[in-house]
């Protein structure tokens, strides 16, 4: 009767084995491993018809952002967005207004929450005492039009060096570079400043 296995074939196929597992990490430890990357010129994603909600700590809702498109690179922090969207709310008003914003393009840096609106980019700043329904308040929104404007939701100050347009009720203010700072509610234009203004009309 014919033995199915030898002992000591076993043993020489478990040392042919362990000698090929040796050979096999001894060429596996010589290879120069190389961490794969992403290119850098092109996205990392790309996001169509995207809309996101951001909430405050408390529970509030602090931004509210529609895009077309969307897009981000490798090791940036920037989103990139197209034909954008958004409203930025009051962190402790329950959804009080404090921005509006369109623009062709743009970006947002989350991180340390400041954006940037590209072309034909509307910044429309709410006036703040509409908040206590005054109905013989009349002042309207403060509606700026420009593009390449700098945002620091953090600050709350807006700027940039092209030519700006503002509107407020009847009024118009145009020039080269503005400054505008929330907390102050002041709108400095830096240059060719021309003033168009129009009484507004008052409710009895």
């Amino acid at each position: 009767m014919s033995r199915l296995h030898s002992p000591k074939i076993f043993k020489f196929m478990t040392i042919i084995f362990m000698v090929f597992l040796c050979l096999l990490f001894n060429y596996l430890t010589q290879i120069n491993w190389v961490k794969i990357e992403l290119p850098k010129g092109k996205p990392e994603y790309i996001g169509q018809g995207a809309r996101g909600i951001i909430y405050a700590k408390n529970g509030n809702i602090l931004y509210n952002l529609v895009s077309q498109k969307l897009w981000q690179y490798p090791h940036d922090e920037l989103i990139y967005m197209s034909n954008i969207k958004a409203i930025v709310y009051s962190e402790t008003l329950p959804h009080q207004i404090k921005y509006n914003l369109t623009a062709d393009n743009g970006w947002v840096k989350y991180t340390n929450h400041t954006g940037f609106l590209g072309d034909h980019a509307i910044l429309i700043i709410p006036n703040d005492d509409n908040k206590n329904n005054d109905t013989k308040n009349t002042n309207s929104p403060v509606t700026i039009y420009g593009k390449n404007i700098n945002l620091d939701f953090t600050t709350n100050k807006f700027t940039s060096k092209e030519d700006v347009k503002a509107v407020q009720n009847r009024s118009m203010i145009s020039g080269h570079g503005f400054n505008y700072d929330k907390n102050t509610e002041i709108l400095t234009i830096n240059s060719k400043v021309i003033i168009d203004y129009l009484p507004q009309k008052e409710i009895k």
